[in-house]
């Protein structure tokens, strides 16, 4: 998939709020694994 950067900024920044929002909710494991692998095939 080849998308502007533009757009994955948007993408970067939505994971970033929803991983921070559930590790605060104290449920960070699996969240922040998926998030982390999104952020690195990105």
């Amino acid at each position: 998939m080849v998308m502007e950067v533009r757009q994955w900024l948007i993408i970067d920044a939505t994971i970033d709020n929803e991983v921070s929002t559930e590790v605060a909710d104290g449920d960070p494991r699996d969240v922040v694994e998926f998030g982390r692998s999104i952020r690195k095939a990105g």
